[in-house]
């Protein structure tokens, strides 16, 4: 019997060791994995240029335009900011968020009144390239019209 306890022992030595060496591989797996994912998550922040041009058809502000150039930095996860610098000189803030092809954006008009807009964008807006455009609310309850945003690349 003895010599079977000296074996098990034995045998449960290499057994451990087995296990040990195994959990340090695998943890070093997922630490390189982790690594991985995050060097990803971290992307840089970019900017995307492009023609802007939204159009209020129905409602009281019926007939308002902005147009002009629109500036948005997008980051890792999507958020935007930027600015559009209208055709008359005002500059309206703009932020939002692009997941995938979708795009919401909310222009501050200044005196509460704002512009809500949702739509498709042709590319993901990490391409800063293609059309997008849909339909948007405001700047007044009951306005609504389309806009459309032509991007033309990074700056």
């Amino acid at each position: 019997m003895s010599l079977e306890w000296e074996q098990i022992f034995s045998n449960g030595e290499h057994a451990m060791l087995r296990i040990l060496f195994t959990l340090m591989g695998l943890l070093m797996m997922v630490l390189s994995l982790a690594g991985c994912g995050a060097a990803s998550a971290v992307a840089e922040t970019i900017q995307c240029t492009g023609d802007f041009e939204a159009t209020v058809y129905q409602g009281p502000s019926a007939g308002l335009s902005l147009v002009g150039p629109l500036s948005l930095q997008v980051d890792a996860t999507g958020n935007l900011t930027g600015a559009l610098t209208a055709n008359n000189g005002a500059l309206v803030e703009v932020t939002g968020q692009a997941i995938g092809r979708s795009i919401n954006l909310v222009f501050n008009l200044g005196e509460d009144k704002r512009i809500f807009g949702v739509g498709s964008l042709e590319n993901d807006i990490r391409d800063c390239k293609g059309l997008s455009g849909g339909p948007f609310t405001g700047p007044e309850p009951g306005d609504s019209g389309d806009w459309g945003y032509g991007i033309g690349g990074r700056s």
